[in-house]
């Protein structure tokens, strides 16, 4: 037995285990392109399910879309909306190896395969999706540290803008169906993931790679925000890319992302070159292609129907809903997803949170539920009387009196005609 076979063969409702192996054994000997036979990408295609009429954003770094996986394709790259420092415009487009990570998100998307001579190049579960990439700048490094912070975009001024927040504002413009983030955000305007959620579009955000990452629901980061899925990255064997004992709050779905191929990046001295890279940024766009494809088999399914079948028909067998801090509702399951009718679910988004009747408000992301559905919201309690002065402090004594009165009445109504009566005889 092959050991993609033996792979494919181990998938569970959590995680995809070959026992007697470990992680480290599985980068050094699995393909990188493990995740298109485990996850049933050809027999998706083979069946039509191919992403067809379906409108995918990727926000991301730069792009090359000249490179071959991604010929023939529905690829538009929208112009640029960033400056560096000096002024001069960051192109969205470019041949440069800073458009690497970009280009390998989208093609985890769209690409059909197509390589240089003698490869393979990077394949998506989408290839007939459409996709619209938004360029939110360049990955900018902390001096002396080579650490990312974040993309680099300012304005013709050079005061820097949000760019992140500016595309998602776009591709909600564009009618996007669905929008996959790979690079970090500062923050996001609150009332953009509450449209969002309104219109039923997913948002897919890439977690951090750090081993442990202390989630705080209050950071106006997007994995926090409320509705939005966060998206962890596993190998191949079901682990997560830090370990077994990596978690992260924010985690609602599982999907391939170590040991992956990617054309280009970092020190290749061309596009041929192809390297094993591993990180959220291949496990969120995949993501998105997988949801893509199963919303080309199901076309009158909504949005929200697409999450709830995505959380409860992970792995190979149907199983309870439940979560994890680890892998989320479990990893993804292309398979298992597309036996099942998405539209028998409630088109309710599942990792939206109620928090109405919370009273620690602070416990729970944004944007809240009144935001997301403002019919939702409950009149302001009015102010209770006054009890010191006033008509509302009068209003007791008045009542009391009242019925007081009422009562005298009465009793001389009855008395007289009692005297009366006595008189008569």
């Amino acid at each position: 037995m092959s050991r993609t076979a033996s792979v494919a063969g181990a998938l569970t409702i959590g995680a995809c285990v070959l026992v007697g192996a470990s992680s480290a054994a599985a980068e050094e000997t699995v393909p990188g392109d493990w995740y298109f036979d485990v996850f049933g990408v050809q027999e998706s295609l083979d069946a039509g399910n191919d992403g067809e009429g379906v409108h995918v954003a990727v926000i991301d770094e730069q792009f090359n879309p000249d490179i071959p996986t991604l010929q023939g394709t529905d690829l538009t790259i929208a112009p640029s909306i960033c400056y560096d420092r000096a002024g001069v415009q960051i192109p969205a487009e470019t041949d440069a190896m800073s458009a690497a990570h970009g280009t390998n998100s989208v093609s985890l998307v769209v690409g059909t395969g197509a390589g240089y001579p003698g490869q393979t190049g990077v394949r998506g579960a989408a290839p007939r999706a459409q996709v619209t990439a938004y360029s939110a700048g360049v990955s900018e490094v902390v001096e002396g540290l080579g650490e990312l912070e974040g993309v680099e975009c300012f304005d013709e001024q050079g005061g820097r803008i949000g760019a992140v927040e500016q595309r998602f504002e776009q591709a909600l413009d564009d009618g996007a169906d669905i929008i996959s983030i790979q690079i970090g955000s500062p923050g996001m305007a609150s009332e953009l993931v509450a449209r969002a959620m309104r219109e039923g579009v997913i948002v897919l955000q890439s977690l951090d790679n750090e081993f442990v990452f202390e989630s705080d629901v209050t950071t106006p980061g997007l994995p926090e925000m409320n509705g939005v899925v966060g998206v962890q990255a596993i190998d191949a064997y079901g682990d997560p890319q830090r370990g077994a004992g990596s978690t992260d709050l924010a985690v609602d779905i599982a999907a391939p992302g170590v040991g992956m191929t990617a054309q280009g990046g970092p020190g290749a001295a061309s596009w041929a070159e192809q390297s094993i890279q591993s990180g959220t940024s291949n496990a969120t766009p995949f993501t998105a292609g997988v949801l893509a494809a199963v919303w080309s088999k199901y076309p009158e399914a909504s949005g929200n129907q697409i999450i709830q079948s995505m959380i409860r028909n992970t792995g190979l067998e149907d199983h309870e809903l439940a979560r994890d801090d680890s892998l989320g509702y479990g990893i993804i399951s292309l398979r298992h997803m597309l036996q099942e009718d998405p539209s028998q679910y409630d088109d309710v988004n599942p990792l939206i949170i109620d928090d109405r009747d919370v009273v620690d408000q602070q416990a729970y992301a944004d944007p809240r539920y009144a935001e997301i559905f403002p019919e939702t919201a409950t009149a302001a309690p009015t102010e209770p009387p006054s009890t010191g002065s006033g008509l509302g402090a009068l209003l007791p004594a008045l009542i009391i009196g009242g019925v007081v009165g009422l009562v005298v009445l009465i009793g001389l109504i009855v008395l007289i005609v009692v005297l009366v009566t006595r008189k008569k005889h």
